[in-house]
């Protein structure tokens, strides 16, 4: 009678399956789990860098924050953003030494604050200002706030009036209201 190999049982393939690979699967399935547990732990070490870069600058800005009286409303806003762009009114306030108040006085500007949130805003982001949810009366205030300010007009195309092109740096001075507001203060 002849003896069958041991090597070519059926018996023998399914252990073989059962004790080589299943934990071959389960190893696999457990380094599967463990690269994702890698890879979160890698995005959390970025956030975690890009949170402490956040908090430097912050804390950067925190040192070099200038301090504005606008209309009697206080504003506190960083050195950099108010040098973001050269030839503005802010640029050249900051640079002047002999304009600089003493060390807890604000600057003090004489215009209506009403708007100068988004004047900041625009500053600090380097977008364009924001002209949602305001009123006719305080598109007009920040658009004169804007040229007062000389804010590079392409980031305030959205409040020109027709009368001003997008290149223009000052008020048309034919315009009614301006003509108007002339007769009025001269």
């Amino acid at each position: 009678m002849a003896h069958a190999s041991p090597w070519s049982s059926h018996d023998y393939h399914a252990t073989v399956k059962e004790h080589v690979m299943t934990p071959l699967g389960q190893l696999s399935t457990r380094m599967d789990e463990k690269l994702q547990d890698l890879e979160y732990l890698k995005q959390l070490q970025e956030f975690q860098g890009t949170k402490d870069e956040k908090l430097e600058h912050h804390a950067a800005a925190a040192l070099t924050k200038v301090k504005l009286d606008i209309g009697g409303k206080s504003f506190h806003v960083s050195r950099g953003a108010l040098l973001r762009w050269e030839g503005t009114f802010f640029y050249d306030m900051l640079a002047n030494v002999s304009l600089q108040p003493s060390e807890d006085e604000p600057y003090f500007i004489d215009r209506d604050p009403i708007v100068f949130d988004r004047v900041v805003q625009c500053l600090r982001s380097g977008e364009e200002v924001d002209t949602r949810e305001l009123s006719k009366r305080q598109m007009e205030i920040l658009r004169d706030d804007l040229a007062y300010y000389q804010i590079p007009t392409s980031k305030w195309e959205l409040v020109l009036p027709p009368q001003m092109t997008p290149r223009a740096s000052t008020l048309d001075f034919s315009s009614d209201r301006t003509r108007s507001l002339q007769s009025k203060y001269s």
